[in-house]
């Protein structure tokens, strides 16, 4: 992700996230086995407990992903195909923006 706030719920503080290092935050949620686990990762998520079996925020400047099937994606709200392997790159201060 690469961002300090996830759907408007969730702030992350800027001393687990920081925009321009070089790495991505990733937060992974397990798949919930019934509403009792829905619920306590919902609680997980809303109280910043990312340091469980369920729910877990790490942090790297690359990520691979490799699937039994292939799985949709989107981005910012578009489809954005089926994949069998996905591998992001964070190219650290890859471009220069001047304001």
């Amino acid at each position: 992700m690469n961002t300090t706030s996830m759907a408007g719920l969730i702030k992350l503080s800027p001393k687990d996230v920081m925009l321009d290092d070089g790495r991505f935050e990733l937060l992974l949620v397990r798949d919930p086995k019934g509403f009792g686990e829905l619920c306590g990762d919902a609680k997980k998520l809303l109280t910043k407990d990312f340091s469980t079996d369920s729910v877990k925020l790490l942090h790297g400047a690359s990520i691979s992903f490799k699937f039994d099937r292939k799985m949709s994606f989107t981005c910012d709200g578009e489809a954005g195909g089926e994949y069998g392997e996905v591998c992001a790159i964070n190219h650290h201060a890859a471009l220069k923006l001047l304001v």
